[in-house]
């Protein structure tokens, strides 16, 4: 029995000691993939695909798995850049296979955005959608509050590029709520950046796109996250050049440029070298752009010649992995002793599961916000119902408006043609009509100006609902009433009280925007649906929630059984909000929807 003790105990402390080796091993095989990602940063891309090709061969011969996913990823990076979609992508799908089989979260979730991105820049947007999708769903289960914002700001981007402009901007704003209440001030910065874009691209606002850029820059500064800074300083520079402060613009390019320097940022240096040489040729001043370019090629020799010297260390570290590659393949000798070490490791499996039984109430509590996230899915599904329904407008209403006009004015025609034809042929030298006659024609002819009239107001109605609308630095209580105030026919009279305005005009603008969408679309029922003569609209806040009352006295409805489109969009925009709504309307005794709206996490910092 002591024997068998003995020889067990020994077996332990020869397993221990195979396990320190392997896991010796699969350190240099990590040491070996982050000195490949440092001379990716300073697009050494050669030198980063031959490390991570060591990499990638060394793991599959130890069978070190994540040191394969990284290794691919890595190499699917390079790929991309040199614009060998075909080839990063099929590493990427590998990885994430990869991955996914051994449960490798950090695999799984990079796999995902960057195939994601592969997609995007292939032109497959829609795909590519599909994947940054379950990227962010992923992220958001693992409560990884660096990643989250990364792929909500990558959600907003793929919008834009599709032309959703509203879904755009409600994705950047969402991504900038989540880096408040996570307080990640880094990707905090990168929403103010997209912001800046944003408005420079979309909005053609290029005021409002510096305000959200100096915001970017604020942060980026306070908090010496340099290398972003370069950016939002070159963004700067770029927007100033572009509406013609000259001084502005050098200056911004110039301050870029020396924290590039600083921080061998190459790709940065390169761009906001050329944003600058652009800047001196567009104002004629060819000896700066000249004295720039030659300060260009100076500075690149330079960095050329540092990245040389850190080759030449990571040349080193190279050596020392493959000699520890050659003291590895020991291990490959003892598949047996390797299999007992598997039924050990089995054992500690069972311990897992409880950990598993664990997770599970952790699941649960994110099923809210799987919930919630459905809900968004749900309005943007909805607004392509939205388009059905302008088309059906355009051809129903303001079509067949303007098909009655043209039969008119063709019955105008052929009276006044015949009549001509008539007395032309009697040579008569006056034109002569039957006063009935006339009147008649001036009686439809005014029908048609007020034709014309109601197909105008009909047009600029349908122009006004679909118009995005924009609360962020506005002034959020007058210009809701405005816009609410506009949709009510005088047949309605009507009246809506938003206050306190210093209270209101603290929430986020996300959540004013959809304050906005939810009135719009209760006040459209009103005066689509009610037969109302009267409505009363309550926007209130106080203490840690908001209060939305709307009234009428109209026909009513079902609550449980009628359900139309604009209601549908109201209750998923407040379960986004964590919200609750209550309907009361009776047939024939009006309408009563109360909408409560917890904002206290939704304040503005301050």
């Amino acid at each position: 029995m002591k024997k068998n003790l003995f020889l067990l105990l020994l077996f332990l402390i020869f397993s221990c000691n195979k396990q320190d080796k392997q896991r010796d091993v699969n350190e240099e095989i990590d040491n070996l993939i982050n000195t490949a990602d440092s001379l990716y940063k300073i697009s050494k891309k050669d030198s980063c695909m031959i490390l991570s090709k060591t990499a990638l061969d060394l793991s599959k011969e130890v069978n070190y798995f994540k040191g394969e996913v990284d290794a691919m990823i890595q190499i699917a990076r390079v790929r991309y850049d040199s614009k060998d979609m075909l080839s990063s992508k099929k590493y990427i799908e590998e990885s994430y296979f990869i991955s996914d089989s051994i449960n490798y979260y950090e695999g799984k979730v990079r796999s995902l955005g960057s195939l994601a991105k592969i997609l995007h820049q292939s032109g497959d947007k829609k795909t590519a959608l599909v994947h940054v999708r379950q990227a962010y769903t992923l992220s958001l289960e693992e409560k990884d509050s660096l990643r989250v914002p990364v792929y909500l700001e990558h959600i907003s981007t793929i919008y834009r590029d599709l032309g959703k402009n509203d879904s755009s901007l409600f994705y950047v704003l969402e991504s900038l709520k989540y880096c408040k209440k996570t307080k990640n001030l880094r990707s905090e910065s990168f929403a103010y950046n997209n912001l800046g874009i944003y408005h420079f691209n979309v909005n053609k606002n290029p005021d409002s796109s510096i305000y959200y850029f100096h915001k970017s820059r604020r942060l980026r500064e306070s908090n010496k996250n340099l290398r972003d800074l370069v950016q939002t300083n070159n963004n700067l520079g770029y927007i100033f050049s572009q509406i013609g402060e000259i001084d502005s613009a050098i200056f911004y390019l110039n301050r870029s440029i020396k924290t590039a320097k600083e921080q061998m940022a190459v790709t940065y240096i390169n761009q906001t070298y050329n944003n600058l040489i652009e800047t001196y040729e567009n104002i004629g001043n060819l000896e700066a752009a000249l004295t720039t370019s030659k300060e260009h090629l100076d500075v690149n020799d330079s960095i050329n010649k540092i990245n040389a010297e850190k080759e030449i260390e990571n040349a080193i570290e190279n050596e020392k992995l493959i000699q520890a590659k050659k003291e590895n393949k020991e291990l490959k000798n003892d598949n047996l002793k390797t299999f007992i070490l598997v039924l050990i490791l089995l054992g500690i499996m069972l311990f897992s599961t409880f950990i598993t039984l664990l997770s599970n109430r952790r699941k649960k509590i994110a099923n809210s916000e799987r919930i919630k996230r459905l809900a968004a899915k749900t309005i943007m599904d909805e607004y392509e119902k939205i388009d059905e329904w302008i088309a059906q407008e355009l051809h129903d209403n303001i079509g067949g408006s303007v098909a009655a006009i043209r039969l008119r004015m063709l019955e105008t025609l052929d009276v006044i043609r015949e009549k001509f034809k008539k007395d032309k042929k009697e040579n008569k030298e006056t034109f002569e009509m039957n006063l009935n006659k006339l009147n008649h024609l001036i009686t439809t002819r005014s029908q048609e100006i007020e034709l014309l009239d109601e197909v105008y107001k009909n047009i600029r109605n349908l122009s006004h609902n679909l118009a995005p609308v924009s609360f962020v630095g506005g002034k959020f209580v007058s210009l809701l009433q405005e816009k609410i105030s506009s949709r009510f026919p005088k047949s309605i009279r009507h009246s809506i009280v938003i206050e306190p305005e210093e209270e209101l005009i603290k929430i986020t603008d996300d959540l004013k925007f959809n304050i906005y969408r939810i009135l719009q679309n209760l006040a459209s029922n009103i005066v689509r649906h009610s037969k109302a003569k009267n409505s009363k609209i309550k926007v209130l806040g106080g203490g840690n929630h908001l209060t939305i009352l709307v009234e009428d006295d109209g026909i009513g409805f079902d609550p449980k059984t009628h359900h139309g489109l604009g209601l549908d969009l109201v209750q998923k925009r407040v379960l986004l909000f964590d919200g609750t709504i209550d309907i009361d309307s009776q047939i024939n005794k009006g309408t009563t929807i109360t909408i409560i709206i917890p904002y206290q996490k939704n304040r503005i910092i301050e």
